[in-house]
């Protein structure tokens, strides 16, 4: 089989592959980190302002909702409401406690100098669900304010800080979120800007809490990597089975089919230097060796400096020399017992060789060298042996 070893080397690294995929997918997946959103919590504010004095351009006991500007001189009462919800992953009750202050302070960039709070409302203790409302309402004189502001200045005579006003939120939130108990503090201020006759609520900056926690399991694996690698796995293994299982030298050859390849493909390779003759009787009166292949004696022949004969009538091969060295070439199997078409389309059958015949005694020509048995040395040519007969 022309690509055997191929096809095996193939086998062996989807086994790897499918070992290392797998062993990736459910072995060792790696470690996925999810976040997940325990609590959250928001607030908005809504004011407005009643026209409260006498004007030109508005009517009095006119209500101005949500205006980005209010004027003191004829509006100086701001009213309005904070609302705070809060969401869940969990259902159930939570207590919502609402605390609003008015603080004033002078400050200097990151620098406060001093401070004041005053309270403008509160609610304790109401039991919500995730998403219900919960309103708390306050009022503010900006008149009073700016009094306030100019008597605690007045007092201190030099105060380097600038004013500043804000209502202050805390929203604290106690109840069991995710399986465990939790009292959560979310703390805004909503600026309030006075400028000479004007002012007004900055609702921007409310900014809620948000409560995460993050958690760690086993990845999942993705559906290629865990179908794919003991697909690559079985793949491998019944390949690498089916072709240690088949090997190519086994399809349909017996033995001595085998043996008979070998044997003609060594004849083909060293055709050009085995000599065709029948060596004379006295040079199997030596020592036997029997050499198990063509490819063998050649080598004996090489490493004694002798000549590869064929001996057509025993159908042996040898090497005269000290020791007579023989090779019996395999039967010729019959042609009934032969195996698949690759046997017979095989270099050895493809090629007809003249040797592929047995050599008859008309190529006695060649020049055999035998050695004595002694330490002189003989050397005797065929036709030289015809003509002492003769």
């Amino acid at each position: 089989m022309k690509y055997h070893r191929l096809l095996l080397v193939l086998s062996i690294l989807a086994i790897a592959a499918g070992l290392w995929i797998g062993y990736g997918a459910y072995v060792a997946p790696g470690e996925a980190t999810e976040e997940q959103t325990v609590l959250t919590t928001s607030g908005e504010i809504e004011h407005r302002a009643v026209v409260s004095e006498s004007n030109s351009l508005y009517p009095t006991d006119t209500v101005l909702e949500n205006e980005p500007l209010y004027y003191t001189t004829i509006a100086p009462t701001v009213e309005g409401e904070f609302h705070s919800r809060y969401g869940s992953v969990q259902e159930g009750n939570a207590t919502v406690t609402h605390e609003l202050e008015l603080v004033i302070r002078s400050v200097d960039g990151d620098e406060t100098y001093w401070m004041t709070r005053s309270s403008l409302g509160s609610d304790t203790g109401q039991a919500i669900e995730p998403g219900e409302e919960t309103t708390t309402a306050f009022e503010i004189n900006m008149t009073e304010v700016q009094d306030r502001i100019s008597e605690i200045e007045s007092d201190l005579e030099d105060d380097p800080g600038e004013s500043s006003v804000a209502v202050e939120t805390t929203v604290t939130l106690e109840g069991v979120f995710d399986g465990e108990e939790r009292t959560v503090t979310t703390t805004d201020q909503i600026p309030v800007q006075l400028t000479g006759g004007t002012y007004s609520l900055d609702d921007d900056e409310l900014s809620g809490e948000q409560i995460t926690e993050h958690e760690t399991e086993s990845a999942t694996p993705v559906l290629t990597r865990a179908i794919g690698g003991p697909l690559l796995l079985l793949g491998g293994l019944v390949g690498t089975g089916g072709l240690v299982v088949f090997r190519p030298d086994e399809y349909g050859l017996s033995a001595t089919e085998r043996a008979w390849l070998a044997y003609r493909d060594d004849r083909a390779e060293f055709d050009a230097i085995i000599a065709t003759l029948s060596p004379p009787e006295e040079a199997f009166d030596r020592p036997r060796t029997s050499v198990d292949s063509l490819a063998k004696l050649v080598q004996v022949g090489s490493n004694t400096d002798s000549t590869v004969v064929y001996d057509p009538t025993r159908e042996v091969y040898v090497v005269v020399g000290e020791f007579l060295y023989v090779f019996e070439p395999p039967q010729k199997p019959d042609s009934t017992e032969r195996g698949p078409e690759s046997v017979r389309g095989s270099k050895s059958a493809e090629t007809k060789s003249e040797h592929d015949k047995e050599p008859d005694q008309s190529e006695d020509q060649d020049v055999l060298a035998l050695p004595a048995h002694d330490t002189d040395t003989h050397t005797e040519t065929i036709s030289d042996k015809n003509t002492n007969e003769a």
